[in-house]
C-alpha cells in the first residue's frame, strides 16, 4: 500500500469514529479494529508510520504529519 491508501484508509476510520453519548462498546471495538488496521498496514509497508498514522485519525496532526490547520471562516 501506498501514502495514498494509509491516508484514504485514515480518512475513512476518522469518519466512523462512534460519537460521545454511543455506546461505549462501540468505542472500544473501534479503537482494536484500529489498532488491528495499522498493524496490518506496518506489515505491508516497513516506511509505515504507525505512530503519524494513528495521531492522524486522532485529530493531533495532519496526514503528513504536520500540525492541524485552523479552520478560516
Amino acid at each position: 500500500m501506498t501514502k495514498k491508501h494509509f491516508i484514504a484508509l485514515a480518512n475513512a476510520l476518522r469518519r466512523e469514529k462512534p460519537q460521545a453519548g454511543w455506546d461505549p462498546n462501540k468505542m472500544v471495538q473501534w479503537e482494536l479494529d484500529v489498532k488491528a488496521i495499522a498493524d496490518t498496514c506496518a506489515a505491508s509497508n516497513p516506511r509505515f508510520d504507525r505512530k503519524r498514522w494513528l495521531g492522524y485519525i486522532a485529530g493531533e496532526c495532519g496526514p503528513n504529519g504536520g500540525k492541524v490547520k485552523a479552520v478560516q471562516s
